[in-house]
């Protein structure tokens, strides 16, 4: 298990460093019961941390528009583009032109609601 629950938290970051707020909120919901329950005390930690950070997200794209958060400019999700794998859920950036990446890079983590300063307390 703290395999899974290691490589969860890596998918959940990946997610929030490319402001993919769709997966990262089903990647929470699908693994959260097994990071309470299995998890070391850090992995509990960093993943409160995680969905405080998540709640901010969702607050923000519910004023700001679905996929406002997304990192266009990241190197993933640059990759993820060419391959078509944002068609469905953003079909108006999956065009296969470079002019659709233009959008402006928002990171999650400078998002005016957002929790970085919790990491501290």
């Amino acid at each position: 298990m703290e395999q899974l629950t290691a490589s969860a938290l890596t998918a959940l970051k990946s997610s929030e460093r490319r402001g993919d707020i769709e997966v990262m909120r089903t990647l929470l919901a699908s693994i959260g019961s097994d990071v309470a329950n299995d998890g070391t005390l850090e992995e509990v930690r960093e993943f409160a941390l995680l969905l405080m950070r998540m709640i901010a997200s969702i607050d923000h794209e519910a004023i700001a528009g679905k996929g406002s958060l997304i990192n266009w400019a990241d190197p993933e999700n640059q990759k993820m583009l060419k391959e078509g794998r944002f068609k469905n859920r953003f079909p108006e950036k999956s065009h296969g032109s470079q002019s659709s990446v233009r959008a402006a890079s928002y990171s999650v983590a400078s998002s005016p609601a957002s929790f970085s300063t919790v990491a501290k307390s």
